[in-house]
């Protein structure tokens, strides 16, 4: 079985309907993806902010896995 540490907890977001949460997940990152200007980018990053302090994550695991996801741990050599 799949242990994912940021699925179990008992935030507003972790109630919701895992089917809400995943269609609310793909249309937030197509329309964030599709952002050009700043003002909308920088909207989106604080929404994505409230969006981590509401599900109650820790800021440390939260960066650690974005720093792998875009790939910067490849550029340092870690």
């Amino acid at each position: 079985m799949l242990r994912e540490p940021f699925a179990v907890g008992d935030s507003p977001l972790h109630r919701l309907d895992p089917r809400i949460r995943l269609v609310s997940a793909v249309i937030y990152s197509c329309a964030a993806a599709l952002c050009r200007e700043f003002p909308a980018l920088l909207a989106a990053l604080i929404l994505s902010m409230a969006l981590v302090a509401m599900a109650r994550l820790r800021i440390a695991e939260v960066l650690k896995r974005l720093l792998v996801v875009n790939g910067w741990w490849c550029s340092y050599g870690w």
